[in-house]
């Protein structure tokens, strides 16, 4: 059972150094994002889809804009 000293020094940690507690949090948060992303079935099932996706959104753009472009894929 954890005693009400150590859950105050936590806090405590906290609040005295937020820069340190937010910039150990973005890299935590950031490495599990890319572990994710890089996965090969992200890669696989997600990315690629998306790309398509994002191919088709901007060639019918470029099409209403004047431009004569065709997406393939």
């Amino acid at each position: 059972m954890t005693s009400l000293k150590t859950i105050n020094a936590t806090i405590g940690w906290r609040k005295n150094h937020p820069v340190i507690f937010f910039v150990v949090s973005f890299a935590v948060m950031m490495i599990l994002f890319y572990m994710f992303y890089f996965a090969p079935a992200v890669q696989d099932r997600f990315f690629t889809p998306l790309v398509n996706v994002y191919a088709l959104l901007s060639g019918g753009l470029l099409n209403l804009m004047g431009y004569k472009t065709g997406v393939v894929g």
